[in-house]
């Protein structure tokens, strides 16, 4: 890799993660709206709903999430993140198109089993990144 050469991967990782964090959090406040509004739940059935929908994206990432790390470190760390890149493309887009709430469910369902981008990520980085610069890559 020449001199610089770790720059534009840095930038384009670090973009990846960025967008990938920010659309996990903006979805936290305005979900219960969502379901109310645009899902026609129930008032007294947004609490249920919204925890579930919520929550079943992060423990399925976490129940496979070593999975997907044996996978990238026996195939390819590109190819993880790729597939998970395109996966959670795929799922925000499905999570926009649902018309009921256990669409947008099983949408979320499908965003957990996607998941693995951020660790992968940080694979990506913590080897591809020149030494002398592995503490401001992975700061990033």
């Amino acid at each position: 890799m020449n001199k610089n050469g770790w720059i534009i991967p840095l930038i384009v990782l670090t973009a990846s993660g960025f967008l990938m964090e920010l659309s996990f959090t903006m979805v936290t406040p305005f979900l219960p709206l969502y379901l109310v509004q645009d899902l026609k739940v129930a008032p007294d059935d947004v609490n249920l709903w919204s925890g579930a929908v919520f929550s079943v994206t992060f423990f399925i990432s976490g129940l496979l999430g070593p999975v997907w790390g044996v996978i990238a470190d026996r195939k390819s760390r590109k190819l993880m993140a790729l597939r998970a890149s395109v996966c959670l493309a795929i799922s925000y887009t499905l999570c926009g198109l649902v018309s009921t709430v256990e669409g947008l469910f099983a949408a979320r369902v499908f965003q957990g089993l996607s998941a693995g981008l951020y660790p992968a990520l940080l694979a990506l980085v913590a080897t591809t990144m020149p030494n002398n610069k592995i503490g401001l890559s992975m700061g990033l």
